[in-house]
């Protein structure tokens, strides 16, 4: 004997449980999808801003020596690459009424 109790099997679920537990994860899956949809949108709003920062050359106008001086600021902490994948995706968008369903490039 190894001294350790012999757990007890699961009891079945009733129907009530059950259903409880699938209203539970509908309710997820719901949320998960709208924080997905606000992600998303986030995204192509900050796609854009980056675009007309890009296109001002606002780092310079506001004393930075380099872009990447700009994107290493603790509240920004982006790489280039992200930048630029952020900046081309604005440039080539979708058009506004299928942008809702659109992802960005990897």
């Amino acid at each position: 004997m190894s001294g350790h109790p012999t757990p007890t099997p699961p009891r079945e679920l009733t129907e009530a449980e059950v259903d409880e537990l699938v209203h539970a994860a509908f309710a997820c899956e719901r949320d998960i999808k709208a924080a997905i949809a606000e992600i998303t949108a986030d995204t192509w709003t900050l796609a854009e801003r980056l675009h007309a920062f890009h296109e001002l050359r606002g780092w310079s106008l506001l004393g930075y020596e380099t872009l990447n001086e700009f994107l290493a600021q603790s509240e920004i902490a982006m790489s280039r690459s992200s930048f630029f994948r952020l900046v081309q995706a604005w440039r080539f968008r979708p058009r506004e009424e299928s942008r809702a369903g659109a992802t960005f490039p990897d």
